[in-house]
Parts: structure tokens; sequence; C-alpha cells
């Protein structure tokens, strides 16, 4: 029998979380970590998220198969962790200060014993520009540690008062508003040095 959680709760170790406890309420974006615990190596894992309306999602950050209907499947080996990561977001605005999400997640052990679970999660939405989101430490180092930090400049491929030649950014980008727009929308921005400015594109 299929059985409905909240979050706060923490039956067969599956724990849910956000990067963002508060996103933008239009043109935001968060990150959806979704630990699933110790796994039996050999463990198959279907989980399915349903945004509500007005959300979207991009494909996991963690490389997992997913299917046409959008069910991410994966069969663990139990040398890496049982989670799954996926980026959401808002582009239009939306009506309304709070959203929930759906999260289907069906495990089947080696010896075939499958489980079958529903697990909601909300999130906060603010039309301010200035609030707090909330950021979870441990779900924001998972991200960047995925997405990975901003690759160098070679200072061979440079010259003393070089920029980069390999990236053409108009002056609009070095401005400070990216700079907050960076803030408000990447979890992961890292400010970089003045004299390297990698393109975010």
């Amino acid at each position: 029998m299929m059985q409905i959680r909240e979050e706060s709760q923490e039956e067969n170790q599956v724990k849910i979380k956000w990067a963002k406890g508060v996103m933008e309420q239009e043109e935001g974006m968060n990150h959806l970590w979704i630990g699933l615990g110790p796994l039996p190596a050999g463990s198959v894992v279907e989980v399915h998220v349903e945004c509500p309306a007005g959300f979207y999602r991009s494909p996991n950050l963690t490389g997992y198969a997913e299917s046409t209907d959008g069910v991410t499947r994966h069969t663990f080996t139990g040398t890496a962790p049982g989670e799954v990561i996926y980026e959401v977001g808002v582009r239009k605005e939306i009506p309304y200060t709070e959203a929930e999400f759906r999260i289907r997640i069906r495990c089947t052990a080696p010896d075939g014993q499958c489980r079958e679970s529903v697990h909601l999660t909300r999130v906060r939405l603010s039309r301010e520009e200035d609030f707090d989101p909330e950021l979870d430490g441990e779900v924001v180092a998972r991200v960047t540690a995925l997405l990975g930090p901003p690759s160098p400049v070679p200072q061979e491929d440079r010259g003393e008062n070089e920029t980069w030649p390999y990236v053409l950014i108009p002056p609009l980008v070095r401005s400070a508003e990216l700079s907050e727009w960076e803030k408000r929308y990447r979890i992961d921005y890292r400010i970089p040095p003045l004299s390297v400015i990698p393109s975010v594109f």
C-alpha cells in the first residue's frame, strides 16, 4: 500500500530538502535535494517529481537516466550517495506564496522486494526583491560539488593587461546589476577575481 508522508518525517531514511527555503515568485530558481539514505548494492530506484502549476524542472543534476514520462531511474552500486538533485524554477509570476511538490519514490531491492511511497514538500515564494532565501548549507554544498567551481584562466593564455580571449562580455555583464542577479538566482554563485570574469551562460 502506498503511503503519503510529509517532508519533516524521515521514515525509511528518505530526506527532502531545498537549497532555498524561500524563492522568487517570478523568474526564480531553486534546487531540490532528495536523499534516499543507504541502499543495498543493486537496488533500483525510481523517482518522479510532480511540479505544481507554473513550475518547471530540468533533468536531474546527478546524471541518472530519465524516461519520457519524467521518471528518474538508477541502479545503485553502493559506492555513490543515494541522492537525486533537481533544478526547479518559475519563469512567470505565479499567484500563490507557497508551492507543494509531490515526490513518488519506488525502490526495488536486489531480492525483488518493492517499496513505494509518496512524499510532500513545500517551498515558500516571495515577490519582494530583498528577502532572506534561507539557504541550506548541505544542499548548497552538494549542488556546488555537482556543478563544479568556475574554471580558472590559465596565466599563460593571457597577458597582464589582457582579458580572457575566448569570452565576449557586453558591458552590462561587468556591472553590479548582474552580480545582484547572480546572487538572487544562483545559489552556487561565486564572485570571480576582477581580472577574470567567466561566462555565466
